[in-house]
């Protein structure tokens, strides 16, 4: 099976006030080539996949078009995880509905790890989570061992 490791996309990130959508349009093209040549089977897609927690149209726009390439042109599974730019809830809507088109996304945070298998390979997800989240979540056991 072979896997490309994407990170830290940062879909419609500006930089001194220019838009990088088109430079990112620009790498994914290259991307879909690479995963044509090389035969990848799977993307996974490491956190960060926004800007920031509320993304542009735009932005939204490019990752639609970019997982709908990758699973319906390019017929590979898509495996993603929430980063601390991402907004957890946003990239958690529809996740359930998704797995059956091949796209597999733990945005928030539910429990510590969230395995996924596909064709006898389990990835083993861990979305970002800010420390007070878990400290509130396993209060009772942080308590227990006095720490």
């Amino acid at each position: 099976m072979k896997i490309l490791h994407l990170g830290d996309l940062h879909i419609g990130k500006k930089v001194n006030g220019y838009s990088m959508i088109e430079d990112q349009k620009y790498i994914f093209e290259q991307m879909y080539k690479l995963i044509e040549e090389k035969k990848i089977e799977i993307v996974l897609i490491a956190g960060d996949i926004y800007d920031r927690s509320i993304p542009s149209e735009e932005a939204t726009e490019l990752l639609d078009e970019l997982l709908s390439t990758l699973i319906n042109e390019h017929k590979v599974k898509v495996v993603a995880i929430s980063g601390n730019h991402d907004s957890s809830t946003r990239l958690d809507f529809s996740s359930k509905i998704l797995e059956k088109q091949g796209l597999y996304i733990v945005g928030e945070y539910k429990k510590l790890v969230n395995r996924v298998s596909i064709d006898e390979v389990d990835f083993y997800l861990m979305p970002y989570v800010d420390p007070s989240t878990l400290r509130r979540k396993y209060r009772d056991i942080l308590e227990e061992r006095d720490i």
